[in-house]
């Protein structure tokens, strides 16, 4: 007859509530998996609700920023609007992406520091109390902020979770997070003036002395700042973050540069590109490719019901 002793009963029943929590998990990730796919496929089936290409990109990025931001219970109530017709998927997509853009400014104002209210005020009085950041911290939480842009709910307990699943050790809280990113943004404005200020001196310097190729090659590339996209896209070999104006536009400059045929030609425009990999950039090329496909495939509809 097996004796079972107090312990022997507290394992079992801790392996019990392990497989019920990962069980749970599961169950709540495959939920979450369906209902982005759903978003995903039902709002290309509206052909995100514009004929205008220029919108059409505007709307796929607002798309991803969406799935990131918003609950299960959100995204399902959305994905409600749009079973229920183009036309009220539509407004709820709108209103959804509006809510999000405030969302967005109100957390950019708590980042720098122009928020009001407890989580602000206790976030920054924190700043000071709170032990020294190391460098494997840093470099995750630069990595976090990246991963889960702003709109994301409950961003900083995402990115605190986070840091806390890769260091274990680290254990820190939303409002140490906060505090952190807080000061991480006044030395990345800092860092940037540092680099533009040297920049403009060695370029000063060189102007004196006479050519632009002496330029080149006495320029420190030590010395040139590296924003946290470029340390992403470095390090992790691609940029989850959506496509910006400015990046879209060197991204159809470096095409016309780099035309079909070019020998390495993607290495070459994603070379163009610092905030993005070649891997970024062949999928955004994939994207525009079938909006431009879609646009004249509903031309030529539209032409073939004229006749």
């Amino acid at each position: 007859m097996t004796v079972w002793s107090c312990s022997n009963i507290d394992s079992v029943k801790d392996l019990v509530l392990a497989a019920a929590a990962k069980k749970e998990k599961e169950a709540i990730k495959n939920v979450q998996k369906k209902e982005r796919k759903y978003f995903r496929t039902k709002v290309k089936e509206f052909d995100y609700f514009t004929a205008d290409p220029a919108v059409k990109i505007q709307n796929m990025d607002e798309v991803e920023k969406l799935i990131e931001a918003l609950s299960i219970d959100s995204l399902k109530a959305l994905n409600g609007k749009l079973k229920e017709g183009k036309e009220k998927g539509e407004q709820a997509f709108n209103s959804e992406v509006q809510t999000l853009k405030a969302k967005i400014e109100a957390e950019k104002r708590e980042l720098l520091g122009g928020g009001s209210g407890k989580s602000s005020a206790s976030a920054s009085s924190s700043g000071g109390k709170d032990k020294s950041w190391d460098t494997e911290e840093l470099q995750h939480l630069i990595k976090a902020v990246n991963l889960f842009p702003a709109g994301t709910n409950d961003r900083w307990a995402v990115i605190a979770s986070y840091i806390t699943q890769h260091l274990p050790s680290s254990k820190r809280t939303a409002k140490e997070v906060l505090a952190q990113a807080k000061n991480l943004q006044k030395d990345d404005t800092l860092q940037r003036k540092a680099a533009n200020d040297s920049a403009f001196d060695r370029a000063m310097k060189t102007s004196a002395k006479g050519s632009a190729a002496d330029a080149s090659k006495q320029d420190d590339p030590s010395q040139r700042y590296m924003s946290p996209a470029e340390t992403l896209v470095m390090e992790t070999g691609e940029n989850p973050l959506p496509w910006t104006a400015a990046e879209q536009k060197m991204f159809e400059q470096a095409l016309r540069t780099y035309p079909a045929g070019t020998a390495e030609r993607w290495d070459k425009i994603a070379g163009c590109l610092p905030t993005r990999s070649k891997k970024d950039c062949m999928s955004r090329f994939k994207e525009l490719a079938e909006i431009i496909k879609a646009k004249k495939a509903a031309a030529a509809a539209a032409a073939a019901k004229k006749k």
